[in-house]
């Protein structure tokens, strides 16, 4: 969505591709973002069929790609998130603990990586859909793993294989420190809210 509202603010052309799993609400919403300066693809049953898709396109298209998530620039991105929290709790401090969604690693190794910067003493528990747990099975064995299935409910986290760049970073956080969340546990919590 934030690609699709850069490409209309800066009036360029973007494909935004997506797995044909995602809800409608979210495509719906992209589009609204980019309007005339988009194209939606729907193309894959989960996120890593999209992305290899997506990385053909633009080398056929001579395009530019994007990634969602294993990029320095996108990781800085999302340390901004650390960056504006700091500032937003200025008056009690900086968080003892935070507990932050793992998919491909975008968000987790951007605010950890900041937090380390500034010596922080915030702990974070790293949370990942129990069906697409990259970043656990990539700790248990020390290099990067490649899931042969992944569950796409959470499909916002639902990845097989955490970014390069963001297990450079991830890769040293303590095991204990990062726990797996049953999809049904999910499902039932919207169903809650």
């Amino acid at each position: 969505q934030g690609v699709a509202f850069a490409c209309r603010h800066f009036n360029v052309n973007g494909n935004i591709f997506m797995p044909v799993t995602t809800p409608k609400q979210k495509i719906d919403k992209t589009v609204a973002f980019g309007g005339k300066n988009i194209e939606v693809k729907l193309i894959g049953d989960y996120f890593d069929k999209t992305l290899e898709s997506a990385i053909q396109f633009c080398k056929e298209e001579n395009s530019e790609f994007l990634s969602p998530f294993d990029s320095l620039s996108v990781i800085e991105g999302q340390a901004t998130v650390m960056s504006e929290l700091i500032d937003q709790m200025e008056s009690i401090g900086v968080p003892d603990k935070i507990l932050l969604a793992v998919g491909g690693g975008g968000l987790s190794s951007g605010m950890t990586k900041y937090a380390t910067a500034l010596k922080l003493k915030t702990k974070f528990t790293l949370v990942e859909p129990e069906g697409a747990a990259s970043l656990t099975g990539a700790l248990a064995k020390g290099v990067q793993v490649t899931l042969k299935n992944v569950n796409n409910f959470v499909d916002g986290a639902a990845v097989a294989r955490i970014g390069d760049k963001n297990f450079e970073i991830l890769k040293k956080h303590p095991k204990n420190h990062v726990i797996l969340s049953p999809e049904d546990r999910v499902c039932d919590t919207m169903l809650e809210m």
